[in-house]
């Protein structure tokens, strides 16, 4: 019998509260995903302060505890001091429990996994709708993984560089012109669906199901192969099409 695989400890983050806080020990079988360092200080902490904490800062120790609710911080508490130029410390947040993990990559790496941008078949975001997104700080959907960084805001020198990035990195996105008034998240996915239900039913159908059958020509296929990469292509591509799609139906 093949010996049980130990479970790999994570990054493990407090996701409730943004910046740099690590969970508390909480004394069962959760504590196990703890990485050493961070059970052992969390319990130091808790035997200065006399009380189970919910969290604490792997920076400067400020710790939260679990009954003094005002005790939780105004602000984040990123201490982002130590990160180089040209890199963010964002947080991937899962979509069940408690933990997030963090990441330190150039900005358009973490475009490229915030959640907003991964939709195949979305449009890929204007100017301001990037900035609307980026002042966020959390994109965090229910019952989905979501994002955590700093709030911040882009030059437009910089957008032409970091839109053309993001298409490269995500190839499924539309690249079609945003209207000037729709400048926000919220209005950006109203606009592409007011967009795409302009078109027939037959249509959209006649969309939903080309990607249907490329996405399942891909399910007998090995991961990472040439094979795999050429059918994934397939479907970026119809997903970035799909406009041109439905304008040449709609058209006969």
């Amino acid at each position: 019998m093949s010996e049980k695989r130990k479970k790999k400890l994570i990054d493990a983050y407090y996701r409730e509260l943004p910046g740099r806080w690590r969970p508390a020990p909480k004394g069962t079988k959760g504590d196990k995903i703890l990485e050493p360092w961070i059970l052992e200080r969390g319990l130091a902490l808790e035997a200065e302060t006399g009380t189970k904490l919910t969290c604490w800062c792997e920076v400067c120790g400020e710790v939260v505890a679990a009954d003094s609710p005002d005790s939780h911080p105004k602000d984040d508490h990123r201490h982002d001091e130590d990160i180089d130029a040209g890199l963010i410390r964002w947080y991937r947040l899962r979509a069940i429990g408690t933990w997030k993990t963090a990441q330190v990559t150039p900005l358009a790496e973490m475009l490229a996994n915030h959640p907003a941008f991964t939709r195949g078949g979305h449009p890929a975001p204007s100017f301001a709708v990037m900035n609307d997104v980026l002042s966020m700080g959390r994109y965090d959907p229910p019952r989905a993984a979501g994002i955590e960084f700093p709030p911040m805001q882009l030059d437009r020198s910089d957008w032409p560089e970091v839109r053309l990035e993001l298409i490269l990195r995500r190839p499924s996105l539309v690249d079609t012109p945003v209207p000037d008034e729709v400048t926000t998240l919220q209005g950006l996915d109203e606009w592409w669906q007011d967009t795409l239900n302009s078109f027939s039913l037959a249509a959209r159908e006649h969309q939903r199901a080309l990607i249907f059958s490329a996405g399942s020509d891909m399910a007998g296929l090995t991961y990472d192969t040439p094979e795999w990469y050429v059918a994934q292509a397939k479907v970026h591509a119809l997903m970035a099409n799909m406009l041109l799609t439905l304008e040449t139906y709609d058209a006969k």
